[in-house]
């Protein structure tokens, strides 16, 4: 990923003792912001390894690889009580770990999703802070709506659904409502895709 500032989440799994991982660009004068979440109840709870050469420290769990060169810090999650509702989804996700840190220069960064316990499990990350997105890129949010749905277990969806995941959109677009949740703890609507994870080699 090339532009950490803007909000994306990744949505993805995790299999028992394994991690997902992400690289990420971050240009001199930004920050890198990134969470864990999940919409699974009960014990799983997603946490996250940060990698760097600018980042001092090996701790890594195993299961967790970190690539010659880079150091590591540990972002062990933690269970909210509740989960925080995404109104314009509409979704309801825990956040169970967060890490922010300012970049002094062109910095490429390595994340991993894993879950400490090598529990199972639903996961994603989200990614960023400005939610600007180019005209293409909210056509493509009715479709993604509907994929949020299915990853967190969803029935799936008809006709009907569609149709009015597209007129909600075309509301809320109209209104300036998607580009109004700078912030906002829940994945953005217009990234609900399955990840692309890469590999801890270079």
């Amino acid at each position: 990923m090339t532009d950490a500032a803007k909000s994306w989440s990744y949505y993805d799994e995790i299999d028992d003792g394994g991690a997902q991982y992400y690289r990420i660009t971050v240009d001199e004068g930004e920050r890198l912001k990134v969470s864990a979440f999940t919409p699974d109840d009960g014990p799983f709870t997603p946490s996250l390894v940060v990698m760097a050469p600018e980042i001092d420290g090996d701790d890594a769990p195993p299961g967790v690889s970190v690539p010659d060169g880079m150091g590591a810090v540990v972002v062990e999650g933690e269970r909210p009580a509740t989960p925080g509702y995404e109104p314009f989804a509409p979704s309801a996700n825990y956040e169970t770990a967060a890490f922010e840190r300012a970049s002094d220069g062109r910095t490429t960064y390595l994340v991993a999703l894993y879950e400490p316990a090598n529990r199972s499990g639903r996961a994603g990350v989200a990614i960023g802070y400005q939610e600007s997105f180019t005209p293409a890129e909210y056509a493509t949010v009715p479709f993604s709506l509907v994929d949020n749905r299915l990853w967190e277990g969803s029935r799936s969806p008809s006709p009907s659904d569609r149709s009015s995941s597209r007129s909600s959109v075309a509301s809320a677009c109209s209104l300036g409502a998607v580009g109004t949740r700078a912030g906002s703890r829940s994945p953005s609507p217009s990234c609900s895709v399955a990840a692309s994870s890469c590999s801890p080699a270079a």
